[in-house]
C-alpha cells in the first residue's frame, strides 16, 4: 500500500480567495531536499477533473494526474495551488481544504517528495488547458478514474477518500451541476 498520511478535513476553508502571480517556476532538486507539491482534487457533481500529462514531460509523461505543481521556496502550499491552477487551467480556487499528504511513489527516480492534496469545491473561471503541461482534460467519477493510467499509485484511493470525506462531513453538500452536461 502507498505511504499515505491522512489529515482530517478542517471545518473551515483555509482560504476563500488568493491572488495568483503569473510565470513559470523552474525547480531543481538538490541532494536530499524534499520536493513539495500542491495538488487539487477539483470536485463537482460527483466527478473530479483530471488531466492527461503531455508525453514530453520529465515527470510522469502521458498519464492522468491531478492539477497542481511545485511549491516555491518560501511559498505556502495553498498559494502554490492557486498559482498552479491559474497557470494550468485559468481558474482561481475560492473554496479549498487540505485533505491529506502523500509521499512520492518513486523516490529513486524522482527524489523524495510530498504532495499536499487539496479538495477544491469552489472556483472562479472555466477550466481550460492554458499551457503544454497537459494534453486532455476529463471529468471522471472516482471509479472511472481508478481505471485510468494514473501518475501516482495512490491517486485512485486519494480520490475515493477525499470525495467520500466531503460527502460524510457535510450531508447538505450539493455540488453544482457540470456546465455543458446533460
Amino acid at each position: 500500500m502507498p505511504d499515505v498520511r491522512l489529515r482530517a478535513l478542517p471545518q473551515q476553508p483555509i482560504y476563500r480567495s488568493v491572488s495568483c502571480v503569473r510565470g513559470e517556476a523552474h525547480i531543481q532538486v538538490l541532494g536530499d531536499h524534499v520536493r513539495v507539491a500542491a495538488c487539487a482534487v477539483i470536485y463537482q457533481a460527483g466527478r473530479v477533473l483530471l488531466g492527461r500529462r503531455s508525453g514530453h514531460r520529465a515527470y510522469y509523461p502521458g498519464v492522468w494526474d491531478l492539477f497542481g505543481g511545485h511549491v516555491l521556496p518560501g511559498e505556502a502550499p495553498e498559494v502554490a495551488l492557486a498559482r498552479e491552477l491559474d497557470e494550468e487551467l485559468g481558474i482561481t480556487p475560492t473554496v479549498a481544504h487540505i485533505a491529506l499528504v502523500v509521499s512520492e511513489p518513486n523516490p529513486d527516480a524522482h527524489g523524495p517528495g510530498e504532495f499536499h492534496v487539496f479538495l477544491v469545491t469552489g472556483w472562479s473561471g472555466e477550466p481550460e488547458l492554458r499551457n503544454a503541461e497537459h494534453e486532455v482534460l476529463g471529468w471522471f467519477t472516482p471509479a472511472e478514474a481508478a481505471q485510468l493510467n494514473l501518475a501516482h499509485t495512490a491517486i485512485a484511493s486519494v480520490l475515493e477518500h477525499v470525495t467520500g470525506e466531503v460527502r460524510s462531513h457535510d450531508a447538505s453538500f450539493e455540488p453544482k451541476p457540470l456546465r455543458g452536461s446533460a
